[in-house]
């Protein structure tokens, strides 16, 4: 994220963000209508408004999921949904490049389980390899 970001790529919220209030509601805040990238809205609109993105430049992974079986419905979900309001209008993005950055982060995370050997680099290809089939799939078949 923070490579497209310095290209000036993409929209970037999410739920590691840190928002001052008065920028939040200058732009009237989350849109609770939008069950997928309301954080990218959010970011999309603080962007359009002249406010900047500060990137902390370490790896965060973050997700809400504890099982396998809720990561699998969340991803299916969230990938059917930015289908359906179209990746680049919710993140700003292609899907191609999305996938591009995927697999960066994918290369990058067992190169770095190779040098530190943490077993966190482990997990992270694991779900990138899941999200990108099931991005694949919906976004592929009708």
């Amino acid at each position: 994220m923070l490579e497209l970001a310095k290209r000036g790529l993409g929209f970037w919220g999410g739920g590691n963000s840190i928002f001052r209030r008065q920028a939040m509601e200058e732009v009237g805040g989350f849109n609770i209508n939008i069950d997928t990238g309301e954080d990218f809205d959010l970011a999309k609109k603080l962007h359009l408004r002249g406010y900047k993105v500060i990137f902390y430049n370490d790896y965060v992974y973050h997700d809400t999921f504890r099982t396998l079986k809720e990561f699998l419905r969340k991803d299916i979900r969230r990938s059917k949904n930015f289908k359906y309001i179209g990746i680049n209008q919710a993140m700003g993005l292609s899907i191609s490049i999305l996938f591009l950055e995927h697999i960066k982060i994918l290369l990058e995370a067992i190169t770095k389980f190779f040098k530190i050997r943490k077993y966190f680099f482990i997990y992270v290809p694991i779900i990138i390899i899941l999200r990108m089939l099931i991005y694949a799939i919906v976004f592929l078949f009708p």
